[in-house]
Order: structure tokens, then sequence, then C-alpha cells
């Protein structure tokens, strides 16, 4: 049985399927650590790829890859924790270092939902807990859950 979240909004199942069958995602090649729907916090691993890098020899990450990492981190906490898409409002990005041939981790937690706006904040470290960035996002809960979460196998099995 899937467990449910917030008054018949998507299973923390679901929103994992959902992202990771973007195309976008895919191409980013994270995995999910860790999800808690309850607390609104989720921590990914973006495995290095020398596809991230400006330089490919010097290893750093590009800093849109990073952006998007935090994007998707903390949209991914806010439709766990709403249950309803997240189109991003505004997102900030503080670039502390630049993380160099290592995999990232984003460490994401949505601190409030009103009723049309999320935020959250998303840490970037690597997994000796060095920080490379942190970013802030907030995202829009108004829209409608039909357009953008169809039902899923594991939601036709009378799960809901």
């Amino acid at each position: 049985m899937v467990k449910r979240f917030d008054q018949g909004g998507i299973s923390a199942q679901s929103v994992r399927a959902l992202f990771l069958t973007s195309a976008f995602v895919q191409f980013l090649r994270f995995d999910v650590v860790a999800e808690d729907a309850q607390r609104g916090t989720v921590s990914l691993r973006l495995p290095f790829d020398h596809r991230y890098t400006i330089v490919s020899d010097l290893g750093h990450y590009h800093g849109g890859v990073i952006a998007a990492f935090v994007d998707i981190a903390a949209s991914m906490c806010c439709v766990m924790a709403t249950g309803t898409p997240t189109p991003t409002v505004d997102l900030r990005i503080d670039y502390l270092r630049s993380p160099r041939n290592v995999d990232l981790i984003a460490d994401a937690k949505m601190w409030k939902a009103g009723r049309s706006i999320a935020t959250a904040d998303v840490v970037i470290r690597d997994a000796d807990g060095i920080t490379y960035a942190l970013g802030r996002g907030a995202f829009s809960v108004s829209n409608s859950k039909a357009s953008m979460f169809p039902t899923l196998p594991a939601e036709q099995e009378g799960t809901r």
C-alpha cells in the first residue's frame, strides 16, 4: 500500500516516479537518498560527471548545474509536502566555493506553504560535509493537481 499525504495529495512514490521520468532529470542522473513528506525534506545525490563542468580537465561544476540541482531538490520537497505541482516563482543561490570532481548532495527543506506560495531552502554539500552552495526557492502551490500528476500504476491499484 502506498502512503498518501496532505488529504488526498500524491504519494511519495508518485513524486519520485514523476521527477525521475523527466528527460532533464535523467540527464542529471541524481538519486533520491532520503525523503520525508511529513517534514517536507528530501536529500538527493548528484554523481560527478565531466559533462557538468565548464572545462572538463579541471572538474569544476558549471553554476547552472548547481542551480538546477537546487531547483529540483527544493521543488521536490515542496511537491511531496503539499501534494500539488510547484512551478518555480523565484530562485536564489549563494555559491560559497566551487566543487571539483566530487559527488554533490542536496539537502532540501520546505519551510512554509501558504495558499499560493511555498518556500524551501537547500544546502549543496559533499559527503564530507563541505558546503558549496546555499539556495532558497519560492514555488507556486495554487495549480491543479490533475494537469501535472497523471494516475500512475501504483495508484490504479486502489491505494488512494
